[in-house]
């Protein structure tokens, strides 16, 4: 059994426990409605700590009253019963991210207009915000070593002068692979150069050593030139 796996059964086994303890004694029975249906909670994105001890997941449910989802990061520690609500920002978070020593993790939120990359010690508290990209981040992952991480975003555009010009289907966004080191917090864009010199960035993953990045880029964000995106090694 995958570790994915067993990670999913642990929040469940946990859930089923916790909803089994504060279900009244009576219910009445009834047809589900589809408002029912939307109550669901749907658990995701689990993530072991490095020691194995706990897993970091996500929750998204329904806000009727603003008609939107939202998504928080959860915590179950083996052998506790209960889940802990790690984050409750008014937008959500995402992408939970254990730090290689296990002391802290990472996570994705937007709570001042652009989603940055956030950090919170591994037993809560109040969350720090580690970036400040103008246009915000898309996704991250840590360095094997936690001195650096890596990103992707949309790059920085220069100031244009006015023009009654409009381009149709060729002004695209590429989004480009950065570094940042987490001491100073100084990132670096990994290719130089204009981003459609090297195309779309869309997924990328460090090598065990930390050493290098291994990254697939398409020629440009439009969904059919994902299947003939090029895979790189910087």
């Amino acid at each position: 059994m995958s570790r994915t796996m067993k990670a999913y059964l642990l929040i469940f086994a946990a859930v089923l426990l916790a909803g089994a303890a504060a279900a009244p004694a009576q219910v009445d029975k009834r047809p589900m409605t589809f408002e029912d249906v939307l109550k669901i909670k749907r658990v995701g994105d689990p993530q072991w700590s490095p020691d194995g001890r706990e897993v970091l997941y996500t929750v998204r449910e329904v806000d009727l009253e603003k008609d939107r989802y939202v998504t928080h990061i959860w915590r179950i520690r083996i052998g506790e019963k209960a889940p802990q609500p790690m984050t409750n920002g008014e937008q959500g978070e995402r992408s939970p991210r254990w730090a290689p020593d296990g002391k802290r993790f990472a996570f994705l939120a937007n709570r001042d207009g652009k989603t940055q990359i956030w950090l919170m010690a591994r037993n809560g508290g109040e969350a720090r915000k580690f970036t400040e990209h103008p246009n915000g981040v898309i996704a991250f992952e840590w360095a094997p070593d936690g001195k650096s991480i890596a990103f992707t975003a949309y790059p920085e555009e220069k100031s244009k002068r006015p023009s009654d010009v409009k381009v149709v289907d060729k002004q695209f966004r590429y989004a480009q692979l950065y570094v940042i080191d987490v001491e100073s917090r100084q990132a670096r864009r990994v290719v130089e150069g204009k981003p459609a010199r090297i195309g779309h960035i869309r997924e990328f993953e460090w090598s065990p050593d930390g050493q290098q990045l291994a990254f697939t880029a398409a020629k440009t964000p439009r969904v059919q030139d994902y299947i003939t995106s090029e895979i790189y090694l910087y």
